[in-house]
């Protein structure tokens, strides 16, 4: 089949999955399983020098790629009273010091989304373009200063801005009604600000816990809570939710899954995955533009102007993403020297180095039969 050259030399292909990453690491370090992609700063910076790797039975490589790394952060659910406010938000929005974070727990992997479509030509950037505003004026949406020329979130890169962006944040939450008062963060009827965050993986407890402490030091009630997936899941599937860390996985050119995601239509379904709870007409007219634009183009400059519309909104906390896929395999296997720009890791397009000693010496013994049949043939012309 000519659109497969070179691909499926697998004769068969076999997919292990494990309850726990724990056990998983342990069955790669075993040999049980082949090919692992690591998904955790730390492990892939400190984990990997056992002693296959030390002797080159384990190979690592680390796969640049240009893949939307997708809609990834903390989720406020906007159905709760307290998240309806968008200024709550954005203060607990410019909170989080992802430099410390990276630095300290990340081994210095991430970079800071400032998107909804990280590591893509989706993302919004700079001033907004005439093309974006032609999108958000059909749409009849007023944007802020904040998205007009280039959302940024803090970096605090000493504890004097620290303190300072920490001000700020205090000064919009009593602009939305949030009083620090005996060290606790009350409104008018005395009820402290006070929420949980969900997740699923121990891991992210270490990741947030720079975050908790600044959140109680200006008087928040705040909580990470890390459940089972299935009750995760559960939480979800049923809106019971404060805060959840989640994805909103993101092709590069973004279609009716934006209903889904972001439409008021979803709000409120079961198990819907816009996990906000975003309910905007205003919204709901832009995804509509983006889906009937004509070309790749327009759509592009309709999804960049969405970018900026959700950021505006500070629905979500963004997290972090990579451009690298790190991959670790056992030194059994070859691959192409140029992976695909949107899929780092085809191992359909792996294959055997022993494969490759055998077809060398097959035609190596074609070769030779092929100039003796040209000598024979020659007498006979002769």
């Amino acid at each position: 089949i000519p659109s497969h050259v070179g691909m499926m030399n697998f004769e068969r292909i076999r997919y292990v999955y494990y309850k726990d990453n724990n056990a998983l690491f342990a069955g790669f370090t075993s040999g049980q399983v082949d090919i692992r992609v690591e998904s955790t700063a730390k492990l892939w910076a400190t984990a990997y020098n056992f002693s296959a790797v030390k002797e080159g039975k384990v190979k690592l490589d680390s796969i640049k790629h240009e893949m939307c790394a997708g809609t990834y952060g903390l989720f406020f659910n906007t159905r709760r009273e307290i998240f309806k406010n968008r200024t709550v938000r954005k203060a607990l929005s410019r909170l989080y010091d992802f430099a410390w974070a990276n630095k300290n727990i990340f081994y210095g992997n991430y970079v800071r989304n400032e998107t909804y479509f990280p590591n893509s030509q989706l993302a919004s950037k700079g001033n907004i373009t005439k093309e974006e505003q032609a999108f958000i004026d059909r749409s009849k949406i007023n944007l802020s200063e904040d998205v007009l020329h280039g959302f940024h979130l803090p970096e605090f890169n000493n504890e004097e801005e620290k303190r300072k962006v920490i001000q700020e944040s205090l000064d919009l939450l009593k602009e939305a009604g949030w009083t620090l008062k005996n060290q606790k963060l009350e409104n008018a009827k005395g009820q402290q600000l006070t929420f949980t965050i969900y997740v699923y993986d121990p891991t992210f407890e270490r990741v947030f816990s720079n975050y908790i402490e600044t959140l109680k030091s200006i008087g928040i009630n705040v909580k990470v809570r890390e459940i089972d997936p299935s009750s995760y899941e559960e939480k979800i599937q049923n809106l019971d939710f404060d805060v959840v860390a989640s994805v909103l996985p993101e092709s590069n050119s973004p279609g009716s899954e934006l209903r889904d995601y972001f439409g008021s239509t979803s709000a409120n379904q079961k198990g819907t995955r816009n996990f906000s709870g975003i309910q905007s007409k205003e919204i709901d007219a832009l995804i509509e533009d983006i889906i009937d634009s004509d070309t790749l183009d327009e759509l592009s400059h309709g999804i960049r102007a969405l970018d900026r519309v959700l950021l505006d909104g500070y629905y979500m906390m963004p997290a972090w993403h990579s451009d690298v896929l790190h991959v670790a395999y056992w030194d059994q296997f070859a691959r192409p020297q140029t992976a695909p720009k949107y899929n780092p890791l085809p191992v359909e397009t792996w294959w055997f180095k022993s494969a490759e000693k055998n077809e060398s010496s097959d035609n190596t013994e074609h070769n030779l039969w092929s100039r003796i049949k040209s000598f024979f043939k020659g007498l006979f012309v002769k």
